[in-house]
């Protein structure tokens, strides 16, 4: 189970180990994320309310067979279902998340925590994460995203600080110990008596340790100061084709091209004609399949039409690829 620990107050610590997430971050989150991990990212997105229930069970349903790799990029999800999914590229281009090879320890690392983006931001840290994180500030999300931070995070295995500002009973009741600024007044049962800061400066933090309800001093820790905050990026122009279709795009991009200049197609011209193009029945269906459940071709009384979608695509492969 994991460690969790409670910081109170706008006041960050200074902890050894660790990497910051927080709204004045300095770096983006990657863009890129394991496959397994896909439900619980687009449930995060439909919490930040960019999805609704809906939504996710379709891309899931179109997306979850098409998966050829381990890990999944925002581009791929846009390909196939467009926004939010471009924005959110404008937040997270980072290049990789900080592993514990990789840590300096003498060099703090931080992310941001993306606007309109907040459980997304949360949630893409701690599955990436392989050491302690920090989260400031928790009481930024409401009741729902709040409670789904809370379920994932204790079934993992890492140090989680979670930060708050005030309202932080339901998180001290999880934590095992406790930062908090010494000139703060606690509430009496985490009161301490004021000898114990007779000589600490009022800018210290304190942390406490948990002993049978009881919340005992454990010793002084200094307070960092991050500054920084999301740089908006314009996201680079991607092949929906190529990153949907692989190696056979330009066969697909041929398909769109027959349909569309020669539209209406019974259905059986078009299946010979996918037979033709790829000389194997088994993935001329994969291929059909797939541009029906894309929606970038439609049956209408047992005729097919391009679709807008297909148009947008079709386009987008000339302009990507001229």
């Amino acid at each position: 189970m994991a460690e969790i620990g409670l910081c109170i107050g706008y006041k960050l610590p200074l902890l050894k180990s660790t990497v910051y997430l927080l709204p004045s971050g300095q770096n983006p989150l990657p863009s890129n994320f394991p496959s397994t991990y896909l439900p619980i990212i687009l449930k995060s997105i439909e919490l930040d309310g960019w999805l609704t229930k809906k939504d996710v069970n379709n891309i899931l349903e179109i997306f979850v067979d098409d998966i050829d790799s381990e890990t999944v990029d925002f581009r791929h999800l846009e390909s196939y279902w467009g926004e939010p999914f471009k924005t959110i590229r404008g937040y997270f281009y980072g290049k990789n998340f900080i592993t514990s090879k990789k840590y300096d320890a003498d060099n703090v690392v931080s992310y941001w925590i993306a606007p309109c983006f907040a459980t997304l931001s949360i949630v893409m840290a701690i599955i990436l994460s392989d050491r302690s994180l920090l989260i400031a500030w928790i009481d930024m999300l409401n009741e729902a995203q709040k409670r789904y931070i809370k379920n994932l995070v204790m079934v993992r295995t890492r140090r989680y600080w979670l930060c708050a500002l005030e309202n932080y009973d339901d998180l001290l009741a999880l934590s095992s110990d406790l930062i908090a600024p010494s000139n703060m007044e606690l509430k009496s049962r985490i009161r301490i008596s004021r000898a114990y800061f007779a000589d600490t400066d009022e800018e210290a933090l304190i942390i406490f340790t948990r002993k049978n309800d009881i919340w005992i001093p454990k010793g002084k820790l200094k307070t960092i100061n991050i500054t920084g905050g999301p740089v908006v990026k314009s996201p680079s122009k991607i092949s929906y084709l190529n990153l949907v279709f692989g190696q056979d795009s330009e066969l697909v991009h041929s398909l769109l091209d027959e349909l569309l200049n020669n539209m209406p197609l019974s259905v059986p011209v078009f299946i010979s004609i996918l037979k033709e193009y790829f000389n194997d029945i088994g993935k001329a269906g994969r291929i059909y399949s797939k541009m029906l459940t894309l929606r970038l071709i439609k049956i209408v009384q047992a005729h097919l039409y391009i679709t807008e979608k297909g148009v947008k695509w079709y386009e987008n492969y000339k302009k990507s690829n001229s």
